[in-house]
C-alpha cells in the first residue's frame, strides 16, 4: 500500500513511486494523464471532480481493486470474467441474458401485469417451457392454439396422465370416450 495525503511526499526511486524517498515504500511506477489529489475526508465524495483520486483517462489494474464504500459507474461496465455478488443486486432498468442463465433459489416476479396475448404479461417466453415439477396457476388458464384433436395424443392439450375436473366439462362440438 502507499498512502500519501501531499504530492511532495511521494518521489520517484527506480521507475518507482515511494513515500517520502524511502525505498522500502515503493509500489510499481504509475502513469497518469492527469492527477488530482484532494486531502482525506470521513465525508463521501459525490462527483467525479471531489475524490480523492481523479485520474483523467485509462486506468488498468493488474491485480483485484477492492472498494469499502460504493462504486459508482458513469459509463459501461464489460466484465470478461465472473462475476459473485454476495449481498442484493438492484437493476433500475432492462437486463438482458444470453446464454445459459441459471437461478438458485426462489426466483420471484413483482409485476402484477396480466396477460391477455402471447405478447403480454409480466413475464414473456418466447420459446418452450419446460416445468418437471407441479404448475399452479392462481387465476384463469387459457390456451389460445386451436389444433382439432384426432386422438388423445393430439390437439391444444394432451395429456399422458388422467384429468380431474371438479366443476362442470362443456364442449364445443363432439366428444368421443373410450
Amino acid at each position: 500500500s502507499l498512502f500519501a495525503t501531499k504530492k511532495e511526499q511521494l518521489s520517484n526511486i527506480n521507475n518507482y513511486v515511494c513515500l517520502n524517498n524511502t525505498p522500502n515504500s515503493c509500489i510499481s511506477k504509475l502513469t497518469f494523464k492527469f492527477v488530482k489529489v484532494l486531502p482525506s475526508s470521513t465525508t463521501p465524495y459525490t462527483s467525479e471532480t471531489s475524490a480523492a483520486l481523479v485520474v483523467d483517462g485509462d486506468s488498468s489494474f493488474r491485480g483485484n481493486l477492492y472498494t469499502k464504500g460504493s462504486t459508482t459507474v458513469g459509463g459501461n461496465l464489460d466484465i470478461t470474467g465472473d462475476v459473485n455478488i454476495s449481498g442484493s443486486l438492484d437493476v433500475a432498468k432492462n437486463i438482458g441474458f444470453s446464454g445459459t442463465t441459471t437461478f438458485d433459489g426462489i426466483t420471484y416476479f413483482g409485476s402484477a401485469i396480466d396477460a391477455t396475448a402471447t405478447n403480454t404479461g409480466a413475464v414473456q417466453i418466447t420459446g418452450g417451457a419446460s416445468i418437471n415439477k407441479t404448475l399452479i396457476i392462481g387465476a384463469t388458464a387459457r390456451v389460445l392454439s386451436t389444433t382439432d384433436a384426432t386422438s388423445s395424443t393430439t390437439g391444444a392439450i394432451t395429456t399422458s396422465g388422467g384429468i380431474g375436473i371438479a366443476k362442470s366439462l362443456n364442449v364445443g362440438t363432439n366428444a368421443t370416450v373410450g
